[in-house]
């Protein structure tokens, strides 16, 4: 059961401890030794945790950066030295309503 060897690396990591798999093995690193009564529960569940631990992660899909300032001007024709026009600019490629002039 996954579960169970999840909460088993959880207890090593609650201990100070890490748990990885190197060439097939588990490698544990902790900095004062582990009860063995978690030692041992690591042992019963070996199979369990190296499967689990040889699970690739799907990566995550990454967002491109959001153009620069520069870019949205060049976009807008606006010019960069306008604090006013920077602003518009934000407001519109947000897909925000443009604020009107100030009271």
């Amino acid at each position: 059961m996954t579960a169970a060897a999840r909460q088993l690396l959880q207890e090593v990591a609650d201990h100070g401890g890490m748990v990885r798999l190197e060439d097939g093995n588990l490698r544990l690193a902790a900095p004062q030794p582990l009860p063995e009564s978690l030692r041992a529960r690591l042992r019963q569940r070996k199979a369990e945790i190296v499967r689990l631990l040889g699970t690739p992660v799907a990566p995550q899909p990454v967002r491109p950066p959001p153009p620069s300032f520069d870019a949205i001007f060049d976009e807008f024709g606006l010019d960069p030295l306008l604090d006013e026009d920077r602003a518009q600019a934000v407001r519109m490629w947000m897909g925000l309503p443009a604020r009107g002039p100030p009271d």
